[in-house]
């Protein structure tokens, strides 16, 4: 697979707006090392989007079907993974 030079335009206008940047910014570094630097962090913000898509579904699967819900694991990991994305903003 080619190495692009500029970054792909569907990924700059259709993703949403923190992936794109992100992903725009790591063209615009001139060091290998800023380059990974920036990977890092799309990586970062690929798991805060996910993890909160995550988030809201628990939260509104919760509210309509609280009963289904009663596996205090997974609540506790659900609290902590909210804490954690919240720490980062």
């Amino acid at each position: 697979m080619p190495v692009r030079s500029n970054p792909d335009p569907s990924i700059a206008y259709n993703y949403p707006s923190p992936i794109a940047l992100t992903y725009v910014r790591i063209y615009q570094e001139g060091s290998p090392e800023s380059k990974h630097r920036r990977l890092l962090d799309l990586f970062q913000v690929v798991v805060q989007i996910l993890g909160s898509i995550l988030l809201a579904q628990y939260q509104r699967d919760l509210q309509r079907a609280p009963e289904v819900y009663t596996n205090p694991a997974l609540t506790m990991a659900m609290i902590i993974f909210s804490v954690a994305m919240n720490g980062n903003s």
